[in-house]
């Protein structure tokens, strides 16, 4: 926070992680000594069951080892939990939380030390083995004086007030949001370029410049995706549209992509050709229909998939490079002038090269991408 401005640095979570785990755990743990006890198999974790752990929970929490019942089918079953196993219970869903802490500030590249106060948020974060956790992890305060149940809606009516009376100057800060998915553009080879990362603060506003692969080439496609996968074809497609450019040279033609993001999330995606003064854009609601589920699942995919990613990037990135090469190779024979020989090995070359192009193999693909472009440049130096 800085002169009245919070701005958000990193999310995270996982919505499928909270109390309600201590809860099953708990009950999953009573009723294995209900069937211990009675020498029975029957019995299945139920509502009532769930209602009467979450008691136990809150009342070991409080108090430590105690007895306490539970209700499972048409028995009451009481048995004793002891603050030891509660413990083991806790630290097993703690453990996961600890994960995503150390993710998000991996996020948002800071360490412990880094961090000056920790607010607690949920009503499970009034377990005491939660406070001893993040006194551990974090040197700052850990404020466990704020009610954990109401802070979520105190802050959502501080920004209510603050997004209807933006000139009121009464407000207690500015809130800055961020980008929860990165925002990309499709290059050669369906590789996804990212413009705008996930964690960006918005507003953002980002441009950068594209040319073309092909000599003569009249349009270049702009495909915008949104998600943290490498290739186009594993995220999100946001929009896509065609932009006229002259044919000129392959390298020559240039136009300037721009990203603005505003603080709703709308994303203006515009292509610009400053030499012709031609402006083409597209408006989009990045977060429509993303839940955060879907952007928890995002991240996770990318982090299970990155090595088997980054091999299809720089295969992607081979093949590109391959097929420009072939272009120029088509557009050298065009011209005429080669003989029958040289057109018989180079059109030899050319056929290993599509066939390379249709493989999986990134080394036959760099070889046969060096033969062709190692042709090129002899018969451009007999040319000379």
């Amino acid at each position: 926070m800085h002169d009245g401005v919070m701005q958000i640095v990193a999310t995270g979570g996982d919505t499928n992680l909270g109390g309600d785990d201590i809860d099953y755990l708990l009950a999953e743990l009573v009723l294995r000594k209900y069937r211990a006890s009675c020498s029975v198999s029957s019995g299945e974790i139920s509502w009532s069951l769930l209602l009467d752990a979450k008691k136990a929970k809150e009342g070991v929490s409080a108090a430590g080892s105690g007895e306490y019942e539970f209700r499972i089918g048409d028995a009451v079953f009481s048995c004793a939990i002891s603050i030891d196993e509660f413990s083991e219970i806790v630290d097993k869903v703690l453990s996961r939380t600890l994960e995503i802490v150390k993710s998000t500030m991996l996020d948002a590249n800071l360490v412990p030390s880094e961090v000056a106060r920790v607010i607690l948020v949920g009503g499970s974060s009034r377990l005491p083995h939660v406070k001893l956790l993040l006194d551990k992890e974090f040197p700052g305060k850990v404020y466990d004086d704020i009610d954990p149940e109401s802070v979520v809606v105190t802050g959502a009516a501080i920004q209510a007030y603050n997004l209807s009376n933006p000139l009121s100057g009464t407000s207690g800060g500015v809130l800055v949001d961020v980008v929860p998915l990165s925002l990309a553009i499709e290059v050669m080879g369906g590789i996804a370029e990212v413009l705008i990362p996930r964690n960006t603060p918005v507003p953002a506003l980002v441009s950068q410049e594209f040319t073309t692969y092909v000599d003569g080439q009249t349009s270049i496609s702009i495909h915008v995706c949104q998600g943290e996968r490498e290739l186009v074809s594993e995220n999100r497609s946001l929009a896509k549209f065609d932009f006229e450019v002259l044919p000129l040279p392959a390298g020559e033609a240039r136009i300037r992509v721009e990203f603005r993001v505003d603080m709703d999330g709308m994303l203006t995606v515009s292509a610009q050709d400053n030499v012709r003064g031609i402006e083409k854009s597209v408006e989009i609601n990045s977060l429509y229909g993303v839940t955060e589920t879907d952007i928890e699942q995002c991240v996770r995919d990318s982090v299970e998939n990155f090595d088997s990613d980054m091999q299809l990037k720089e295969l992607g990135l081979a093949k590109a490079e391959c097929t420009r090469i072939l272009e120029k190779m088509k557009d050298i024979i065009a011209l005429g002038g080669l003989s029958e020989v040289v057109l018989n090995d180079v059109r030899g070359i050319m056929l290993r090269c599509e066939a390379a192009l249709s493989s999986q193999d990134i080394g036959m693909v760099r070889d046969i991408s060096k033969q062709l472009n190692a042709k090129i440049v002899d018969l451009k130096k007999k040319e000379g």
